[in-house]
């Protein structure tokens, strides 16, 4: 799966566009898809800085993000446990991260 099937599954995850994911928003809800983001990239076997990348920020605010996002998550806090069902949550792990250059 590329990165911007990521990027759109994550925005309608979260009920967010793709221009509010990209953007400078600390809306919880787009913040949220962000870390998920990041965090899934991450586990998919990106690095850090092609995560950064993918949501227009450097590799330590994607590092960040998906800790948090981890955090979130195994604590069961509930918008994040929310997204990450919506978002397919651990099944979205298993399909094929293709290719990983950066295309953009």
């Amino acid at each position: 799966m590329k990165e911007w099937a990521l990027v759109n599954r994550a925005c309608r995850a979260c009920g967010v566009s793709k221009a509010d994911l990209l953007s400078n928003s600390r809306k919880r809800d787009v913040v949220v898809a962000r870390q998920m983001l990041c965090y899934v990239l991450r586990k998919k076997g990106y690095v850090w800085q092609m995560c950064g990348r993918v949501v227009d920020r450097d590799h330590a605010t994607a590092m960040h993000g998906a800790r948090v996002f981890a955090e979130q998550l195994s604590l069961g806090e509930k918008l994040t446990v929310h997204v990450w069902r919506a978002f397919g949550g651990a099944n979205a792990l298993v399909a094929s991260a293709g290719n990983r250059t950066c295309s953009f």
